[in-house]
């Protein structure tokens, strides 16, 4: 679905290589989603910081699902 959509080439349509990350837009998906432009995914690993599991819980009460 996310291919067929093409979000990620609308994004990059939106905010161009000078682009600051604290001005563009992303879509928090699950741990199925791979990283690409314009995703952001759940921290992993066994060496994550308290600062990076709070905004895993954070986002992960947020989130939508749609399926």
């Amino acid at each position: 679905m996310w291919k067929e959509c093409g979000i990620q080439n609308k994004l990059r349509g939106l905010f161009g290589p000078n682009t600051q990350p604290n001005e563009m837009l992303y879509i928090y998906g699950d741990p199925a989603y791979t990283l690409s432009y314009g995703i952001l995914a759940p921290f992993r690993g066994n060496n994550i910081t308290a600062r990076q599991n709070a905004m895993n819980v954070e986002m992960s009460s947020a989130r939508i699902v749609v399926e």
